[in-house]
């Protein structure tokens, strides 16, 4: 099924299928990691994304609900 970590076609994965990475590795080492292996999953995708994508992924309202959750500001800025 496509968005399973088993595919053997990683273009075929979906966001659910790295998370599920990310989670594996937590369970296998420090939980910790998990945090560690999604930032660095986001920063990868933020250096992929063209600055339109970047717009609209911090103008997302779960991105404006997760910051402002967590007394961010200013997340729309250019950045």
């Amino acid at each position: 099924m496509a968005g399973d970590a088993e595919d053997g076609d990683v273009t075929d994965r979906g966001v659910d299928a790295f998370i599920a990475y990310a989670t594996a590795h937590g369970e296998t080492s420090d939980t910790r990691q998990v945090i560690g292996d999604l930032s660095d999953m986001l920063r990868a995708a933020w250096r992929l994304m063209t600055p339109e994508q970047r717009t609209a992924f911090r103008g997302d309202a779960d991105v404006l609900g997760i910051a402002e959750a967590a007394g961010g500001s200013g997340v729309g800025a250019s950045g």
